[in-house]
C-alpha cells in the first residue's frame, strides 16, 4: 500500500499527464515556500535549544555552588547549636549568631528553589522545542500534503514557544525581589534535618 504522500504525488502526476493540471509551478513554489518556512523555524529551534542548554549548564553550576554553601552553613549551624546547647528553634532565635546564620540559610534555600524552578522551565522548554523540531521534520517529509492552514498553525505555535523561552532566557536566573521568605523556624527544620 502506498503512503499518503506517494498517492498524492501519483494523483498530481495523473492530473498533469491528463492535462487537468496545467501549471505545476505554483504547487512546487508553495511546497518550496513551506519547506523554507519550516527550515527557518527549525534553525530558530536549534539555536534556541543551544542557548537553553548553555543556560541550564550555567544554572546547574550556580545551583551546585549554592547547595555547597548551604551544606557548609548547615554544618556551621549544627556546630554552633551544639556548642551553645540549643535544642529547638525558639532557643536558637535568641542567639544572634544562630539567627543570622538561619536567615542566610533561608535566603540560600529560596535561591536554590527559584533556580531549580528556572532549570525545570528551561528543560521543559527544550522538550517542547524537540517536539516542535520533530514535527517540522515530519511536516517537511509530507510537504506536498501539508495544508497552508496547518503550516500557519505550526508556525504560530512555534513562535509562541520560542518567544516565551527567549523571554525566559533574558531574565535573571534568580530574582531576589520575587522571593517570599517563610519564617526562619521552617529554615531551622530544613537545616537541622539536612544530611
Amino acid at each position: 500500500m502506498l503512503h499518503t504522500e506517494h498517492r498524492i504525488l501519483l494523483f498530481l502526476s495523473v492530473l498533469l499527464v491528463a492535462g487537468w493540471l496545467h501549471h505545476p509551478g505554483p504547487i512546487a513554489w508553495a511546497a518550496d515556500g513551506a519547506a523554507a518556512q519550516l527550515e527557518e523555524k527549525m534553525n530558530q529551534i536549534i539555536e534556541l535549544q543551544k542557548k537553553l542548554s548553555e543556560k541550564v549548564s550555567l544554572a546547574e553550576n550556580i545551583l551546585r555552588r549554592l547547595e555547597d554553601e548551604l551544606s557548609g552553613l548547615a554544618a556551621e549551624i549544627q556546630d554552633e547549636r551544639l556548642r551553645v546547647g540549643v535544642l529547638n528553634y525558639g532557643d536558637a532565635a535568641q542567639y544572634q549568631r544562630l539567627d543570622n546564620r538561619l536567615k542566610l540559610a533561608q535566603q540560600l534555600i529560596c535561591y536554590i528553589e527559584q533556580l531549580q524552578t528556572k532549570i525545570d522551565t528551561f528543560r521543559d522548554g527544550r522538550r517542547q522545542l524537540s517536539f516542535l523540531y520533530q514535527e517540522a521534520v515530519d511536516d517537511i517529509k509530507i510537504i506536498q500534503t501539508l495544508s497552508h492552514l496547518r503550516l500557519d498553525d505550526f508556525i504560530a505555535r512555534s513562535d509562541r514557544v520560542i518567544s516565551y523561552l527567549k523571554d525566559e532566557l533574558q531574565q535573571h536566573l534568580i530574582k531576589a525581589v520575587d522571593i517570599r521568605y517563610e519564617h526562619t523556624s521552617s529554615t531551622w527544620d530544613a537545616v537541622i534535618t539536612r544530611n
